[in-house]
């Protein structure tokens, strides 16, 4: 996912209503402006001087993301209402149309996000939604013709990232286990009752101590592979 720019509307302007939101869903727009230079950095002009008294959280272009509003503050993009669901409690989401900007690559921009947000707070997919959910507005137009595209691109990236995530978290787990055991050789080399002594004072758990000799002859094998001796 690129970068995320905040450039946040300041408090006490109109479409900067304030009110407190704990996201539910999150609601998909784009911009309809195919002005060259429509992009994201230009919608957050156009939301700080007043936006005509609508705002949203973030604008996606072809190579940044800008967020306008805090993600735990609504804001005025759905258009269901000062008390709509919509309104009140969904982070909305602008795609940039701008001529002069690579449109796929927005969405693919775009996707990046809404996996990171869907994480963030929690939100299903099923929850993730068109401006036209709310209102029956034809938006965001150059998308609902695919839609079940992109609701499937979406789910490819989640399950992807988890499993990378699962992944990660194993080696880290991994690699900590790895810098303990060899923190624990050097003692029990000059004292043999150490690991004893820390299972009785409770600084390891006996499910530690049994994985100790597993790591260890894991990294013994690795080693002996490394010196071409084989892994036994």
């Amino acid at each position: 996912m690129v970068k995320i720019i905040q450039d946040i509307i300041p408090k006490g302007n109109s479409n900067r209503p304030g009110y407190p939101m704990t996201p539910r869903y999150i609601t998909v727009h784009t911009t309809a402006n195919q002005s060259k230079g429509a992009n994201a950095l230009a919608h957050a002009r156009y939301l700080k001087s007043g936006g005509a008294g609508t705002s949203w959280h973030f604008t996606v272009d072809d190579t940044q993301i800008v967020q306008h509003l805090p993600t735990n503050e609504c804001g005025w993009h759905a258009g269901d209402g000062r008390n709509g669901t919509g309104n009140r409690q969904s982070i909305g989401i602008e795609i940039c149309e701008n001529a002069d900007g690579n449109f796929e690559k927005a969405v693919a921009n775009a996707i990046g996000l809404i996996v990171h947000l869907m994480k963030q707070h929690n939100i299903p997919l099923s929850r993730v939604v068109p401006h036209k959910h709310w209102t029956g507005k034809q938006c965001p137009r150059p998308l609902l013709g695919r839609w079940n595209w992109f609701i499937g691109e979406i789910k490819r990236l989640h399950e992807r990232s988890d499993i990378l995530l699962q992944d990660w978290q194993r080696e880290a787990a991994e690699e900590a286990l790895k810098a303990l055991c060899k923190d624990n050789i050097l003692a029990y080399a000059s004292n043999p009752n150490y690991w004893i002594q820390k299972l009785r004072d409770g600084t390891i758990t006996q499910e530690f101590a049994w994985q100790i000799p597993v790591a260890l002859e894991r990294i013994n094998r690795k080693a002996n592979l490394a010196l071409g001796r084989g892994g036994n």
